[in-house]
């Protein structure tokens, strides 16, 4: 949680997000979780979302998509950002890499 509540904001690809908002939305949330998961629930329910995917139609979930030249597009926003950004999952790394989306 320490790398993820000190990032300005969140970048990850379709299958992470989708893993994530399923998760962790606060909002859409069905099932009680421990306590103790509460403190990452929050911090991650609240970031800013970037998400890479050629695949979905929208996202919500404070998010929005990341397309086009994903290295120029994360160098922006590395300027943008004041303390950094997280990158979560394979397939966000791989299209931040230039590699692949949406595997």
């Amino acid at each position: 949680m320490e790398n993820i509540a000190q990032a300005d904001a969140l970048v990850f690809g379709r299958v992470t997000y989708e893993m994530m908002e399923a998760a962790w939305r606060l909002a859409t949330r069905t099932v009680a979780m421990p306590d103790w998961t509460e403190p990452f629930a929050r911090t991650i329910d609240a970031a800013k979302k970037y998400v890479v995917s050629s695949t979905l139609d929208r996202v919500d979930w404070n998010a929005e998509f990341v397309r086009g030249n994903l290295g120029k597009a994360v160098q922006q926003l590395k300027r943008e950002s004041g303390k950094g950004l997280f990158v979560g999952g394979r397939e966000a790394r791989a299209g931040v890499d230039g590699t692949g989306i949406d595997r």
